[in-house]
């Protein structure tokens, strides 16, 4: 396996009431799992997002199988951020999932 194997957080969106009673948005951590961390080849390029030159760079992570992740969830490692891309099930046979992410600027 190449890459080095990470603490890695998984974090779900809710919506939440404050003290005031407005609703804000929060990420709670519902997994830590440890996985490897790897760049993918030939992924960072430039790209305008938002009215903005934007480096994009696509990483994929190896872990346990597990089945609690939906796309709309992040991962954290250390203080980055990244978005959930895809999700697979390797070879089919519940041993390892894969996840692909893109690093949040």
């Amino acid at each position: 396996m190449i890459g080095r194997k990470q603490k890695i957080f998984l974090e779900r969106n809710s919506k939440t009431k404050d003290a005031v009673g407005s609703w804000v948005e929060t990420w709670s951590t519902i997994k830590q799992f440890k996985g490897y961390f790897t760049k993918m080849r030939d992924t960072s390029g430039e790209t305008i997002r938002y009215d903005k030159e934007t480096n994009i760079n696509q990483y994929k992570i190896i872990a346990n199988y597990f089945t609690d992740i939906l796309t709309e969830d992040r991962i954290r490692i250390n203080s980055r951020l990244f978005d959930i891309k895809g999700i697979n099930n390797v070879d089919m046979n519940n041993i390892n999932t894969e996840i692909i992410v893109e690093e949040r600027d």
